[in-house]
């Protein structure tokens, strides 16, 4: 979310050694990030689909497109005074970060917005979002993530350095623009919705709370506690993993922004790095989350891994039923 960091300091802040960990530590949370959210969209995919698995599957490609992004991203980070990649690797990456942060935690706030509807007005809001309607839903996220994110696409660029280097920076004649835009879209994209995500979950457990005690063990069924801490349980873990991550990302942001002026090239970037690594790890975990978080999902992946154990034995033995049937030559 940072894009290239600006800040004083020489060009490869980073020893060998510590570029030699980086690296391959962001390489394994793409890999690790992509496998493990794609295994998860496969598994809803075999679903019957809830409201609640519809924003699992928008929250898990947008997390796939930020695990593959990410290497990218902190190659421009760290590589931004020396660039030899692709020009479009150079203009893409922020924008790119910026689209998914957004989508992702706006993920987060619809499904707060339908768990808090879903608890205040339990019977006048029953079927009120439907699957269909929810895809929709999350089809109009995606739509504004990107309008969010447009200006980005259009404030970084490589440039011939004073020694001959590429580089990829801003563009300076639309310096104050982007800043401007970047300050508006993480306000309306970020910030504003992760506020809206706090204070539904709160209100949430209020209620919940208090409506505990005002009504008799009697009158409150076994089912309907049940249903409850299920909508707490998927909510709470799905909102604390984005909070997380994105709070983390977004805190490193303003922090280095607001000190340009006073951090070391090194500091802003140790801070940048340290937290998309954060965000990097609970997007790796989230898919474990919902696991845990859904019953549904749980047999769904289950009864997957089964089939595929079951298509693995098949093409075993039929192997080696081919190897046993071939003729034997014998040579003298």
């Amino acid at each position: 979310m940072n894009g290239t960091v600006n800040a004083t300091g020489p060009a490869n802040p980073f020893t060998k050694v510590e570029y030699a960990v980086i690296g391959p530590a962001f390489i394994l949370f793409t890999l690790v990030g992509s496998t493990t959210n794609a295994l998860m969209i496969v598994t809803i995919h075999r679903m019957k689909k809830s409201v609640f698995h519809i924003i699992v599957l928008g929250l898990c490609c947008s997390d796939i497109i930020s695990a593959l992004n990410s290497p990218w991203y902190m190659y421009v980070s760290l590589s931004a005074h020396n660039f030899k990649l692709p020009r479009l690797l150079c203009i893409c990456p922020a924008a790119i970060q910026l689209t998914t942060s957004a989508a992702t935690i706006n993920h987060v706030l619809l499904l707060s917005v339908i768990r808090f509807r879903g608890v205040i007005h339990a019977i006048s809001s029953r079927g009120e979002v439907t699957p269909s309607k929810c895809t929709r839903y999350v089809i109009r996220i995606w739509f504004i993530s990107v309008a969010l994110s447009l200006p980005f696409y259009f404030a970084f660029d490589v440039a011939d350095g004073d020694s001959g280097e590429t580089r990829c920076e801003a563009k300076m004649y639309n310096l104050r623009t982007r800043v401007y835009s970047y300050i508006l879209s993480l306000t309306v994209g970020i910030l504003i919705p992760m506020i809206l995500v706090v204070v539904l979950c709160t209100a949430i457990i209020i209620f919940l709370i208090l409506r505990k005690h005002r009504t008799s063990a009697k009158s409150n069924s076994p089912a309907s506690r049940k249903r409850e801490k299920q909508v707490l349980h998927q909510l709470g873990i799905v909102a604390a993993s984005s909070l997380v991550g994105y709070g983390v990302v977004f805190s490193a942001t303003v922090y280095i922004f607001a000190s340009l002026e006073r951090i070391s090239r090194r500091t802003a970037l140790i801070i940048s790095v340290t937290s998309h690594a954060i965000l990097r790890i609970t997007e790796c975990l989230n898919p474990l989350f919902y696991y845990f978080g859904s019953s549904e999902i749980r047999n769904a992946a289950r009864q997957m891994w089964k089939e595929l154990g079951k298509t693995a034995n098949v093409v075993v033995t039929e192997k080696e039923k081919m190897s046993s049937d071939q003729p034997v030559v014998v040579t003298s």
